[in-house]
């Protein structure tokens, strides 16, 4: 197996002896069923198995995709850019907020029971989120579901490697409400 970049220098590529799998979603449904582990990221029920695959589409295009709009945005250095970059995400992350608060509702994980790849969707997902736009209060079941992302082993882990590099960050400056991104280096783990 090996490891190398995708042409356009995004993402990462698994190329076995027969074919190459983008590491996203599909790459891990790969490596599911060539070299099949422990720990199964989407259920063999195929209908489940769709529920997982549309969260973690959601994390990736209503969540994550906001939060990539306001970052592009301050990184213009265009004031005005900046803050309608900023209007947007606020605006949509809101309504992700808002369905993910109904769609969470009795479920530990976002699919039911289960970790799965939905949950590897949203944890930077909501990370990231979280410092675009705040989840509010009226959101309990969702930061809920964010304190179990960032107290499950393996993100917390990720989270903690990453704190030094936190402020590296400082120039994008579009924390909700308060400081910026360098306040929240010194954070726990917020």
């Amino acid at each position: 197996m090996l490891l190398q970049m995708v042409s356009l220098g995004q993402a990462v590529v698994v190329r076995c002896r027969v074919s190459a799998k983008e590491l996203s979603s599909q790459g891990i449904e790969y490596l599911q069923l060539v070299h099949p582990g422990p720990v199964h990221l989407l259920p063999g029920d195929p209908m489940a198995a769709l529920d997982v695959r549309f969260l973690d589409r959601f994390f990736d295009l209503h969540v994550m995709s906001p939060v990539q709009h306001a970052v592009s945005g301050a990184l213009t250095g265009d004031p005005v850019r900046r803050q309608e970059g900023l209007a947007l995400a606020e605006q949509k992350l809101e309504l992700a907020y808002a369905w993910l608060e109904g769609q969470l509702t009795g479920r530990i994980w976002a699919a039911g029971a289960d970790f799965t790849l939905a949950d590897c969707a949203a944890a930077p997902a909501l990370f990231y989120a979280d410092w675009t736009h705040r989840i509010s209060e009226a959101f309990p079941v969702l930061r809920a579901y964010r304190a179990r992302l960032l107290g499950r082993p393996s993100f917390a882990r990720a989270v903690e490697k990453a704190r030094p590099f936190r402020p590296l960050t400082a120039a994008i400056k579009i924390h909700c409400n308060c400081a910026s991104f360098a306040s929240t280096a010194s954070s726990k783990m917020m």
